[in-house]
């Protein structure tokens, strides 16, 4: 008998449970096994979403395109308003990519596979400028790790935490400058400056040969001739890219020298000379 009141006392105190609270219950269930939204990075989004459209492009899946040269686009307008955009090379990229990211969508509206191919290769060389001169986004797995998606508030300043040291230990590394190697000229992209792992876009114009790393490089060094010249930071003249001898600082910058000693003075007083070259809009 005991047993038995015993049991509907229980059964009655689980039935006061209140609404709310098994309502709750539901939704932490529902919540079991679900992926919560990462917050991502301007930088981060560009790089998914040229790589779901290159997946896209493979599968000629090409009415999806609109959606990524959205993403895309926001993400590249999104980075101007960002302390990357103060590094030039970085600016000059996002100015030609953005209404590159714009024309996705319309060659993919038209169906037409090799404009898409086109465009996503010159986003591609985009890709590689910001790939060489910006620290590379954290994805959320790793914010988890480190206990930073707890809410939108601590992840903004946890963000903003990591922001401030990037450019403290940027700041750094200017002060104390590493010294150049010599690079071939087929290993550099003469108009964002920047060296690269493989060889870029030949360009020969009047008997000269100078590289780009996409098409728009390829262009602008056809059409304006002040891109095919630079600075030698120690003597400060003019030096024509494709006879200089070529620097490649560690953040892969490159500096152009009229000849071997003078790379040689540079690299014997780094912080004595100037900041890498830039090439004329």
């Amino acid at each position: 008998m005991r047993k038995t009141l015993l049991s509907l006392l229980v059964g009655a105190s689980l039935l006061a449970v209140s609404p709310a609270s098994a309502q709750e219950g539901h939704k932490m269930e529902n919540m079991k096994g679900m992926e919560m939204p990462a917050m991502t990075s301007p930088l981060a989004s560009f790089k998914t979403a040229l790589a779901e459209a290159e997946k896209a492009a493979a599968a000629k899946n090409l009415e999806i395109m609109h959606k990524y040269s959205e993403t895309m686009t926001e993400a590249l307008t999104s980075l101007q308003k960002t302390d990357a955009a103060k590094d030039p090379l970085v600016a000059s990229a996002l100015t030609q990519a953005i209404p590159v990211a714009k024309s996705l969508d319309t060659v993919g509206d038209a169906g037409d596979l090799p404009g898409t191919l086109s465009v996503l290769k010159k986003l591609q060389g985009v890709d590689a400028v910001l790939k060489a001169r910006l620290p590379a986004p954290m994805d959320h797995n790793t914010l988890e790790k480190h206990g930073r998606n707890n809410s939108q508030a601590d992840m903004n300043s946890t963000i903003q935490s990591s922001d401030q040291k990037i450019q403290l230990e940027s700041d750094a590394e200017h002060e104390e400058p590493m010294a150049i190697k010599y690079v071939e000229a087929k290993y550099v992209c003469m108009i964002n400056n920047t060296s690269f792992d493989t060889v870029q876009i030949p360009v020969e114009i009047n008997g000269a040969t100078y590289y780009g790393c996409c098409p728009m490089c390829k262009e602008k060094l056809i059409s304006n001739p002040k891109t095919r010249i630079a600075i030698d930071p120690v003597s400060g003249k003019s030096v024509d890219k494709a006879k200089a001898i070529i620097g490649a600082a560690p953040d892969k910058a490159i500096y152009y020298f009229e000849n071997e000693e003078n790379m040689q003075k540079f690299n014997n007083e780094p912080s004595r000379y100037s900041k890498p070259a830039i090439t004329e809009p």
